[in-house]
C-alpha cells in the first residue's frame, strides 16, 4: 500500500483545552466545522478513547461517501491519532496541540493510501498492473482533494473557534 504524507499547521487564538474539546468529540462537533459531514456516529460502547470507532457519512460533490474511523490515541489536551478507511482509501492522521502565542498551535499530519493495491513487480499480471495504475491515479487525485480539504476545514475551525459566538456554538465555559 502506498502512502503520501500531508502536513498542515495553524494557530488559533483559543485555549488548547477548548480546541482539544472540539477535536476530541467529533460526534458532537465535527459537522459544525466540516459542513460536508452528515453524520459522525460512535459505533462501539464505552467512553471516547483509544479503540473508539465511528461511522462517518459525508456529502462530497453531490455524492455520499462513507468511512470508518478508529481512535488510536487520545491524550488530552494535546494529542489525537486515528486511522480509517473510505472506499478504496486508507488514511491515518494525528493532531498535536501546543500552547503558543496566547492561543494554540495545531500541527496536523495525515497519510492517505489505497487498500488492496499489490506491489507490481516483474511477475505481476497485466490485470494487477492495470489495477495498480488505476489505484495510483485515484490516490494522486485523493491526495490533492484531502490536502485542500484539511486546509479549508482547519481555516473554518479557526474562524468558528475565534468567533464571539464560539462559547455558545461549542459549549465552552464563559471566560472569567
Amino acid at each position: 500500500m502506498s502512502h503520501d504524507k500531508i502536513t498542515h499547521s495553524i494557530h488559533i487564538l483559543r485555549r488548547r483545552e477548548d480546541v482539544f474539546t472540539v477535536l476530541a468529540d467529533p460526534e458532537r462537533h465535527e459537522s459544525k466545522w466540516r459542513p460536508e459531514v452528515i453524520e459522525f456516529r460512535q459505533v462501539n460502547d464505552g467512553p471516547v478513547g483509544a479503540g473508539t470507532r465511528y461511522q462517518v457519512s459525508r456529502q462530497l460533490m453531490g455524492r455520499r461517501s462513507d468511512a470508518t474511523v478508529e481512535i488510536l490515541r487520545l491524550e488530552p489536551p494535546h494529542l489525537g491519532e486515528f486511522r480509517g478507511t473510505a472506499g478504496p482509501f486508507t488514511f491515518w492522521g494525528k493532531y498535536v496541540l501546543e500552547s503558543a502565542d496566547g492561543g494554540t498551535r495545531i500541527d496536523v499530519e495525515a497519510r492517505i493510501g489505497t487498500k488492496g493495491a499489490a506491489e507490481a513487480g516483474a511477475s505481476a499480471t497485466l490485470g494487477q498492473r492495470l489495477l495498480n495504475a488505476a489505484y495510483s491515479a485515484l490516490l494522486r487525485a485523493g491526495i490533492v482533494v484531502f490536502r485542500r480539504e484539511i486546509a479549508v476545514d482547519f481555516r473554518r475551525l479557526k474562524r468558528l473557534i475565534e468567533a464571539p459566538t464560539a462559547n455558545q456554538l461549542f459549549g465552552f465555559p464563559e471566560s472569567p
